[in-house]
């Protein structure tokens, strides 16, 4: 299998934005919330886009031999990228970690990580709770609307890197657009959601409950940089690590190879090419283990991958 480009599974939800739509993606127009970039999910899979496999979705292409050892290990494909453009803020939410979603027949959990690729003036995030909270606080807060009070906000910019473990109320404000790298799953939790309601009238469904019992309730304390240099330590600045996947940012020229994971190339600034191809902001592409890829030009891209 060679590197391929590939177009987005699309989510158009009430807080969408506009940003992704301007950047000239192949099916993107409009107000969107998220394109799915790397997604292995039956249920929205990403597809490639040109070749002789064009039009097919990326699992039905790409086996376990092209996935490497290292993701291969986890049985289902480990990862799922995703850009996400917030307008007006997303719900406040919490993701189950695997223990919890396998108990209740959820599949994965979910750790993410997000880089922000453009950011409004005072715009910003919520990661975790400013204080150590009760489920009692917690749940009250959400009922009554107050709950951005007892929340860290966090002012963003473009080129902040955030990581967010499992069990972390989080939130992205409006005005913020990220890439996202997180373990292939889409268990959400609801917590808060402005009293928005959906397409169809009704208020949204939150999942407090469910919430509560894998929320962590401490006050937020950031997680360091914990990880090793990694494979492209000599030419990407390695940005997150954790069982699931890695992540580097990287600039311009270089060439890069994993014979134990895929690589996925998710191009954030500038322009450039991709073994040839020509590579932009917002576009996405698959190298199958083992393959040599060679970028050049200016563009500014991720490569995210596991175990490298």
């Amino acid at each position: 299998m060679d590197i391929v480009k590939l177009c987005p599974a699309v989510k158009t939800p009430v807080w969408g934005g506009e940003r992704i739509g301007g950047w000239g993606k192949k099916g993107c127009r409009g107000r969107i919330g998220e394109t799915w970039e790397l997604s292995f999910l039956e249920s929205a899979p990403s597809v490639i886009d040109g070749g002789p496999d064009d039009g097919k979705p990326l699992y039905t292409v790409a086996g376990k031999s092209d996935w490497g050892s290292s993701a291969a290990a986890f049985g289902n494909f480990p990862v799922l990228i995703k850009f996400i453009d917030a307008a007006a803020p997303l719900y406040v939410q919490v993701h189950p970690g695997d223990e919890y979603a396998a108990s209740h027949g959820l599949g994965f959990g979910k750790t993410e990580m997000w880089y922000v690729t453009d950011a409004a003036e005072n715009a910003g995030l919520y990661m975790g709770f400013n204080r150590t909270v009760t489920a009692e606080e917690a749940a009250s807060a959400a009922k009554n609307g107050s709950i951005e009070a007892l929340l860290n906000f966090i002012p963003v910019k473009k080129g902040d890197c955030f990581f967010v473990e499992a069990g972390t109320v989080h939130a992205i404000g409006a005005g913020v657009t990220v890439a996202e790298i997180q373990q292939s799953s889409d268990v959400t939790f609801r917590v808060y959601d402005y009293g928005r309601r959906g397409a169809d009238g009704k208020p949204r469904e939150l999942h407090l409950n469910s919430a509560l019992e894998v929320m962590t309730l401490e006050k937020y304390s950031p997680r360091g940089n914990i990880f090793s240099d990694g494979l492209f330590a000599d030419r990407a600045e390695k940005l997150a690590e954790c069982r699931y996947f890695s992540v580097y940012r990287a600039f311009g020229a270089g060439s890069f190879r994993a014979e134990n994971s895929f690589m996925a190339f998710i191009c954030v600034s500038g322009s450039g090419r991709i073994n040839g191809l020509p590579m932009k902001k917002g576009d996405a592409f698959f190298a199958p283990a083992g393959k040599a890829v060679v970028t050049e030009g200016g563009a500014e891209f991720l490569i995210a991958g596991v175990n490298i």
